[in-house]
């Protein structure tokens, strides 16, 4: 091990407390030129990180391909001091996080929880076919890092958190609905199916953003017309990603049967027992989840441990909900 490496393994050193290492594939994602932060090296003639460009700087050819050179060499740093520039960059791209084995688990969650709504928010302000083909790749992002450790989805659903955005709503759905799946289906992951479900539970609410604004804002009095448009939203939902092309089996179902429940006193089409499927069942658990989370008074209060206190009441409604489904999860939940 060279000074350098032991330097950066002693979790006691400044070295490693202040800064840490950027890998080769982040490097090349800044703009070529003029790097959007400091970057340091590490001198060993003075046995410390110095200053190597400066953010914005402009730079060589030349001096491109020796820093190039030092970041292959494990010797390019930012300052920890810079994460909220890193992640901000790391979360326009979200596969960078699983190329850069030097983030922390809970700044991996930050950084998706940056940037899975913001590809949301996109979207949903421009659902057209090139919108949804260009924030594809960052959506399984998620997939592909759970994939390798299921357990991380923790990080993720203590972020969870009530709001009026219809894009960190889809995201509260998207990470309880990957918590319900991936904890009863634990012993046999499929990788194919969940990044299906990736898809389909973050799009639940894409049918909304075609219904006009002033119904979600109508709080009484729809007349029957309105509140069967209303009611419309995951057939128009499901009906625009088949319409781009976008047919996967399970995505659709949890469009079209996240607002569905056991009993058939849901929407859209008032399916009972086992017509809704498992991506159903585990979208209506999930939605329901987000309906409670966002009706919280207090707001700024939420804390994570009232998951726990949700998936009891939910599961008190075995008509409504797969109870299975909610059990299995409530473990899960006792470690937030």
């Amino acid at each position: 091990m060279s000074h350098l490496e032991s330097k950066i393994a002693d979790k006691n050193t400044p070295l490693s407390e202040e800064f840490y290492q950027i890998s080769p594939p982040v490097l090349d994602s800044f703009p070529k030129y003029r790097p959007p932060l400091n970057l340091y090296f590490f001198n060993e003639k003075v046995n410390d990180l110095q200053l190597y460009v400066r953010a914005g700087e402009r730079i060589s050819k030349e001096k491109q391909k020796e820093m190039s050179n030092l970041c292959k060499q494990g010797n390019l740093f930012v300052a920890r001091s810079d994460y909220p520039i890193y992640s901000k960059h790391i979360s326009k791209q979200l596969d960078l996080i699983l190329l850069d084995t030097h983030l922390m688990e809970h700044e991996i969650a930050e950084i998706l929880w940056m940037g899975i709504p913001d590809n949301l928010n996109t979207f949903f302000v421009q659902p057209v076919k090139l919108v949804f083909k260009n924030i594809l790749p960052n959506l399984l992002v998620v997939s592909e890092y759970l994939k390798r450790d299921p357990y991380k989805i923790l990080g993720l659903i203590k972020r969870v958190r009530p709001s009026d955005k219809l894009s960190i709503q889809s995201t509260n759905v998207l990470f309880i609905g990957i918590a319900i799946y991936l904890k009863n289906f634990e012993d046999e992951i499929n990788p194919k199916y969940l990044q299906s479900l990736v898809i389909g539970l973050s799009m639940v609410y894409l049918g909304k953003t075609k219904i006009p604004e002033y119904l979600w804002n109508k709080k009484s009095n729809l007349s029957p017309e309105e509140e069967k448009q209303l009611r419309q939203y995951p057939i128009i939902g499901a009906s625009l990603l088949e319409r781009f092309g976008y047919r996967e089996k399970v995505s659709l179902e949890c469009i079209l049967e996240h607002a569905e429940k056991l009993d058939g006193s849901g929407f859209p089409r008032k399916l009972k027992g086992n017509e809704i499927g498992i991506p159903g069942r585990i979208a209506s658990i999930a939605s329901a989840f987000n309906e409670i989370i966002c009706k919280q008074e207090k707001k700024e209060s939420f804390e994570p441990k009232l998951l726990k206190k949700i998936a009891h009441l939910l599961s008190n409604h075995p008509e409504k909900f797969d109870r299975n489904l909610i059990t299995t999860i409530q473990p899960l939940l006792l470690k937030l």
